[in-house]
């Protein structure tokens, strides 16, 4: 029998599922070495447990960072909105349903300059209540 994935990780997965689908390339984490813009990394998972009779509800807060060219803020825009957009209905995971608490997730687009070409950062911190 196999052990059923922990919160976390089903959150992660049902959010790459998604990005990809979208035809966003993907990552667990900032590539070291030379990637084509723009993409996506799923960052920092969060899981803030809330015992009910015999259930475990609460939050997670993930974090995502798109990344993008200069040249290419429509597009970094375009990209945040699609997934907070796609992400903000219900979805079912292994083992519980979650839905994006809207008014608690933030979208940023930031200006960096922190390599040698500039870029746009597009940040979004969601919360998703779990039932």
């Amino acid at each position: 029998m196999m052990a059923l994935k922990a919160i976390d990780q089903q959150i992660f997965d049902w959010i790459y599922t998604v990005a990809d689908g979208l035809g966003f390339d993907v990552y667990d984490f900032l590539p070291q070495y030379e990637v084509a813009y723009p993409f996506v990394v799923i960052g920092e998972v969060q899981v803030v447990p809330r015992q009910v009779k015999h259930r475990t509800l609460g939050t997670l807060h993930v974090r995502l960072d798109l990344w993008a060219e200069q040249e290419s803020r429509r597009q970094i825009s375009d990209m945040t909105e699609d997934l907070m957009e796609q992400l903000s209905g219900w979805a079912e995971l292994d083992s519980r349903w979650v839905k994006m608490a809207i008014s608690n997730s933030t979208k940023r687009l930031l200006s960096d300059t922190s390599t040698d070409k500039p870029l746009w950062h597009g940040v979004l911190d969601l919360e998703f209540n779990i039932h």
